[in-house]
């Protein structure tokens, strides 16, 4: 490993950092989607390709030794989830514009209903 750091210019602490802040990014994205801490971080370590304990305990700072090739496993995998949250969030964006484009259509187009202020009012005492 200090041969492929050598070559990034990395310390282990920092690659381990790295790794800590990239499994703490995916546990956030998917409690974002309203999933549970506990669930959040199954799914980070499947989807990162590690253990559960061993993401748990990289991302509470509880390892100090991390194999280059297990780092850039976990890179190329937090790349995928980038790539599927991006996509994913593409189409909340596309479907939220299409509702607001059908509430904007509904105020300002013909409805065939006639709405009277008056009608919603309460009487005067």
């Amino acid at each position: 490993m200090k041969r492929a750091l050598a070559r990034t210019h990395l310390s282990a602490e920092s690659v381990i950092r790295d790794a800590a802040s990239l499994i703490d990014d995916v546990v956030t994205d998917i409690r974002n989607r309203g999933f549970t801490r506990e669930q959040a971080f199954t799914q980070a370590a499947t989807e990162l390709g590690i253990p559960l304990r061993r993401a748990k305990k990289l991302a509470y700072g509880e390892i100090h030794k991390i194999a280059a090739d297990e780092y850039r496993t976990i890179q190329r995998r937090f790349a995928r989830h980038l790539d599927a949250e991006a996509k994913h969030l593409t189409s909340r964006m596309e479907a939220v514009k299409q509702r607001r484009q059908n509430l904007d259509a509904i105020k300002n187009g013909p409805t065939g209903l006639e709405l009277d202020a008056t009608e919603n009012r309460r009487p005067s005492p």
